[in-house]
């Protein structure tokens, strides 16, 4: 017995099998044949076969970082992140060789957060996928995640997400330069999303399947958002101050995704009371070595020379006056320290 046989006719985690599409009917069959298999043999060549029907569906996510603020100082503007024509996204992934040509693709019609395709949503999108097996593709139907802009530029991570029919054994997401498509496929959600007063640089990633793309998404923003802190806090410190240190240290943090994240402070010495910060979420998927080496790399294009890290886990703030604990050279604590 295996668990996609057993999860796929379990009627309570899939209650509208009568109802499905001739594909999905064609798996609950499969997985009540393997659960009923008198033998090993027959419960695996019905395993097989639901492998086999499964691997025709493709479900995949394209990650978009969205650079947005508000030229209207003091207020904040919403955008609903709604689609109003995603066949025109269509159109440019199949006009330029998007998902190595392939041209049986829907899109939903809006601009999804990662919660809604992290992985305990993916029985939902097999459900989806099913439709197009049948030869039926429609518009997918997702509330969109709105985006809420300030003044200050910020990086907002949205996903669009679609399906795609694939034969056996291809591997559509594969070398699947985002160079072809990402600029054209970039000014259609700028257009797509254009309001009064706002500012708007959508940066798509390329196309992934969903488990992947979530993660391949946050990388990428908080890669942009740590560029955008850099770009002005570099900017305020070296205008009054001069070159600042830079200090990177790992914190436990209880509204953080993990209850732990990366620091990053930029300080002077000349400026004993100032000091610009930024959290680094840490997520599931990530290696933490690889998450420092951003950091620094993005120090480093940015030349700042003076680049510390703290060894070690520490506080989340300050034991005398509970503000949030971000270190300078002179406040870290002894140990292993490094310099970069």
């Amino acid at each position: 017995m295996t668990n996609s046989a057993l999860a796929l006719a379990d009627p309570r985690r899939f209650p509208d099998a009568a109802g499905a599409p001739q594909a999905a009917r064609r798996l609950y069959a499969l997985a009540e044949e393997s659960l009923g298999a008198a033998t090993g043999a027959l419960a695996d060549r019905a395993d097989a076969a639901i492998a086999a029907t499964l691997s025709e569906m493709l479900d995949f996510g394209i990650p978009v970082v969205l650079v947005a603020g508000h030229t209207v100082s003091g207020t904040r503007v919403t955008l609903q992140g709604a689609i109003a024509d995603p066949l025109r996204l269509v159109e440019i992934l199949r006009a330029h060789g998007a998902l190595r040509g392939n041209e049986t693709i829907t899109l939903a019609n809006a601009l999804v957060a990662a919660e809604a395709i992290e992985l305990a949503h993916l029985p939902a999108w097999r459900r989806v996928g099913a439709h197009l097996v049948a030869g039926a593709p429609s518009p997918m139907v997702l509330a969109p995640s709105p985006i809420t802009i300030g003044a200050t530029e910020g990086a907002h991570l949205r996903f669009l997400v679609g399906t795609a029919l694939a034969a056996p054994g291809a591997e559509l997401l594969r070398d699947n330069d985002i160079r072809r498509f990402g600029a054209p496929l970039a000014r259609a959600l700028e257009a797509a999303l254009a309001a009064d007063g706002v500012t708007l640089l959508a940066l798509p990633r390329a196309p992934s399947d969903l488990v992947f793309a979530v993660h391949a998404g946050r990388d990428a923003q908080r890669e942009v958002a740590t560029q955008l802190f850099l770009s002005q806090a570099l900017r305020n410190l070296r205008m009054r101050y001069g070159e600042p240190s830079a200090v990177i240290s790992a914190h436990r943090s209880p509204d953080a995704p993990l209850g732990g994240e990366l620091r990053l402070s930029l300080s002077s010495p000349f400026a004993e009371r100032e000091a610009e910060g930024f959290r680094c979420p840490l997520f599931a998927a990530d290696v933490l070595s690889d998450v420092v080496k951003m950091l620094t790399n993005l120090l480093e294009d940015c030349r700042v020379s003076d680049v510390r890290i703290v060894a070690g886990i520490h506080d989340d703030r300050t034991a005398d006056t509970n503000q949030l604990l971000l270190f300078k050279p002179d406040t870290m604590p002894t140990g292993r320290s490094a310099y970069h």
